[in-house]
């Protein structure tokens, strides 16, 4: 899930696998928020720090979420908002 809200980027268990989007991570400036669920078994946490190590010119958050697994927005709805709500200040 990937969502832009006024500048800022929001990326939550996107596999950066596909070779077009490695290339790209690169040109994202704005300030990037990666959220991840430490259970996630489709897209495990390791691949945070690899979007985190492609996005070299953005300043990135990374926020790996106790008991979560891939769908952190719906497991757990109020840690996704609280996190995106301080993100965005």
């Amino acid at each position: 899930m990937a969502a832009r809200i006024r500048g800022n980027r929001i990326v939550s268990g996107n596999r950066p696998g596909n070779r077009s989007r490695k290339k790209r991570l690169h040109r994202i400036k704005a300030p990037t928020l990666l959220l991840w669920g430490e259970a996630d078994r489709l897209v495990p946490p390791v691949y945070a720090e690899e979007f985190r190590a492609r996005l070299v010119n953005a300043p990135v958050q990374v926020q790996v979420v106790p008991g979560a697994g891939h769908l952190l927005p719906l497991e757990q709805t109020a840690t996704f908002v609280q996190a995106v709500r301080a993100f965005l200040g």
